[in-house]
């Protein structure tokens, strides 16, 4: 997967980049850009967050990573449909709408850290360890909008559920928390 990947992000904002020599940083630094190997930053305790790859048509494609580095899976409403019907792909939208706000945030994250650095280029900034950069509103827009994707996501999963294993008569309840301890009776009987 490395040779199709073009850019990583880590954790705290830090980006690396493909290019002809392998990853590098972007920083503005008076040598030009850091060559870096990934695992350079593992091995200080990074985690990768995002990798996005190069499809041969040329369109750009997010992985989100787990603890290991590894690509987690997507979920496909194709294999539910047979079962679920369009309650699936309900289920697809909102799974890619939570995988394209989780990218969006590290991708804001980035931005605000590459401000702090570009300040701190200024002579005379006197950035000192900590900064305060207010008003970077972005990056809680996604926060939000993937935090109610994922309990919009959530409560979805009841309409799957329900259809699965719920009795075959009745309308499905109106939350995932409702849906639990009807399945549970239901089951049980």
């Amino acid at each position: 997967m490395e040779s199709s990947v073009d850019r990583i992000i880590f954790e705290g904002g830090i980006s690396l980049y493909r290019k002809e020599s392998g990853f590098c940083t972007h920083l503005n630094s008076k040598g030009g850009p850091v060559i870096i190997h990934p695992t350079q930053l593992v091995e200080t305790g990074l985690r990768p967050l995002l990798a996005r790859l190069q499809l041969p048509t040329g369109v750009p494609f997010t992985l989100i990573l787990n603890s290991e580095g590894r690509e987690v899976t997507r979920f496909s409403a194709m294999g539910l449909f047979e079962h679920h019907g369009y309650y699936a792909f309900s289920l697809d939208y909102l799974t890619n709408a939570l995988l394209y706000h989780l990218d969006a945030l590290a991708r804001n994250y980035e931005t605000v850290r590459d401000r702090i650095l570009d300040a701190a280029l200024i002579p005379g900034a006197g950035l000192g360890n900590e900064v305060n950069f207010t008003y970077q509103p972005e990056p809680y827009f996604e926060f939000d909008a993937a935090i109610t994707v994922a309990r919009r996501a959530y409560d979805s999963c009841r309409y799957v559920l329900w259809r699965m294993w719920g009795p075959s008569k009745g309308s499905v309840p109106s939350s995932f928390s409702r849906t639990i301890p009807l399945y549970l009776l239901y089951v049980s009987t």
